[in-house]
């Protein structure tokens, strides 16, 4: 693994506990002369999808920000760190917004080769593990290979003890997954799941006005 790239959907940015536990992994991996970035999703201009669905017929957003610059650095990277506070008993708007503008990762996988883990903070109230199930789902249906989920209660921003531990081995986990990645068969674990087969019957149905997905997946061979 040559690089990972953490995007972090905190307001907080650098100051809080997403980026405190993105920080304590990122040492773990400098351990193994990996090469780290995080990107601020607040420091972003990152506009907010119209549904216009161009992504979906012609396979290309038709607006310009910050969005697909983000995109190239995910396409880019060997792992990556997808992290959020709890808003809401969801992640954050601001993540929100960006991933509603990455339907076409989702529609048209190109994240192979790469594994993937989900970061989490929360006030100790509510279903943290929401967090982790939605961005690993999305990861997975991108391409990516899912390894596993950190969560911590953050108020000023500091980590326990057992919480940087658990940290470390989410690093480590995902230096493994990285190594052993031949022997994970994406197509068939993502395939058999339902989110899969309503994308594939979605795509059939809409071959006529979805035209950049169904070319995608007919020339991958995921569909008839």
């Amino acid at each position: 693994m040559k690089k990972v790239l953490a995007i972090n959907g905190s307001p907080h940015g650098l100051w809080g506990t997403c980026s405190n536990i993105i920080n304590v992994m990122f040492e773990e991996f400098e351990k193994h002369n990996i090469e780290t970035e995080m990107v601020n999703v607040v420091e972003l201009k990152i506009k907010t999808c119209k549904g216009c669905a161009v992504c979906l017929t012609k396979g290309v957003c038709p607006m310009k920000d910050d969005v697909k610059g983000l995109q190239d650095k995910m396409i880019e990277a060997d792992g990556i760190i997808t992290a959020s506070p709890l808003f809401l008993n969801h992640i954050s708007g601001l993540l929100k917004i960006f991933l509603d503008r990455c339907l076409p990762i989702g529609h048209r996988p190109v994240l192979h080769g790469k594994v993937a883990v989900s970061v989490a903070s929360y006030g100790g109230v509510g279903n943290v593990e929401v967090i982790g199930d939605y961005l690993l789902e999305f990861m997975q249906g991108s391409g990516a290979r899912p390894v596993g989920e950190i969560h911590a209660i953050g108020v000023d921003g500091k980590l326990s003890e057992q919480e940087q531990k658990n940290a470390v081995k989410l690093a480590v986990d995902m230096l493994e997954d990285y190594k052993n990645l031949d022997s994970y068969d994406w197509h068939s674990d993502y395939m058999s799941r339902d989110n899969a087969r309503g994308m594939k019957e979605f795509i059939n149905n809409t071959k006529d006005f979805a035209t950049a997905d169904y070319e995608f997946w007919k020339e991958k061979g995921w569909i008839d």
